[in-house]
């Protein structure tokens, strides 16, 4: 039973989300490319570089430039008279 409804207003937030398809697919490339031995040996101490790097690539891989510019193709003036 639903005992709160949503929001009608959205709350701009500086969270960072993954998804969770690209975030396996990653992890399955980088074992099977042996990129643990490559990058173990370039940092030995403090946070593993291993799970930074995984990090950064699934949030490389889901940047999608063309949705993040759709918003100014679709305001100027001459789409909007359409």
């Amino acid at each position: 039973m639903q005992t709160k409804l949503r929001t009608n207003e959205i709350a701009p937030n500086e969270n960072i989300s993954f998804p969770i398809g690209t975030i396996f697919l990653v992890n399955q490339l980088y074992e099977a490319l042996d990129f643990r031995d490559i990058f173990r040996k370039h940092k030995t101490r403090g946070i593993d570089i291993n799970n930074l790097l995984r990090a950064l690539i699934s949030y490389k891989l889901t940047d999608n430039f063309s949705i993040k510019r759709s918003h100014n193709w679709i305001n100027r003036p001459e789409v909007r008279a359409e």
